[in-house]
């Protein structure tokens, strides 16, 4: 891949990369519209939400060479708030994590030894 075409960031972005710095950064390496990408871009993310906001717990979507989101539950926990009541519950719910695959990790530590 052409990753030397990607666009410098801009000064105040650097920490930040948002859904177009995507869509601008993949137009330039493939050299198709940046209409075009947006579109498959999104078709992307959305079929990447439907598969885990469907999904039962330990429902996997793997994109190979970068990493693993999985979905796990979270028990039910009580704690206390002293202030109002002496026990209160945070029910079961879903979320979503997200394992980093070893070429990630690999190119991550080439940029960042600290990483």
């Amino acid at each position: 891949m052409a990753l030397g075409k990607l666009s410098n960031s801009k000064a105040g972005r650097d920490l930040r990369k948002v859904k177009f710095d995507i869509v601008k950064d993949v137009s330039l390496i493939t050299n198709v519209s940046q209409k075009d990408v947006r579109d498959v871009v999104d078709a992307v993310f959305i079929t990447m939400h439907h598969y885990l906001a469907t999904g039962k717990v330990g429902t996997r979507v793997t994109i190979s060479g970068f990493g693993t989101f999985i979905v796990q539950e979270r028990s039910e926990r009580t704690f206390k708030n002293m202030k109002w009541y002496p026990n209160m519950f945070s029910r079961a719910r879903r979320r979503i994590s997200f394992k980093p695959s070893a070429k990630l990790k690999e190119y991550l530590k080439k940029l960042d030894p600290d990483f």
